[in-house]
């Protein structure tokens, strides 16, 4: 955000009509939405991902995420396992 100008007439016209979906999160996943559908898969593919490459702990993504906050229980995500950080980066990869 270097070099916006936040006192240009334009920068406030975008951020007045961004507001509400900005206050709303990220990304918000509407219930059924084939969007919806796809971010819960590549989220439970990278969950696969990390317990076959080695943490076996690593949780499934919250059944009820929308978008909004963390999409994996932090208190279950397995940090103190010396495999969870390579296999997170791995399977990063394949999300992009």
């Amino acid at each position: 955000m270097r070099g916006l100008g936040f006192s240009s007439p334009e920068t406030a016209d975008a951020l007045t009509a961004c507001a509400e979906p900005l206050s709303a999160g990220a990304l918000r996943l509407d219930g059924g939405s084939e969007l919806r559908e796809g971010v819960v898969e590549a989220l439970a593919a990278f969950s696969r991902c990390v317990r076959a490459r080695g943490a076996p702990g690593f949780p499934d993504p919250r059944a009820a995420f929308d978008g909004v906050g963390a999409p994996f229980p932090a208190d279950e995500i397995p940090l103190s396992d010396p495999d969870l950080g390579p296999a997170v980066s791995v399977c990063a990869e394949r999300l992009k």
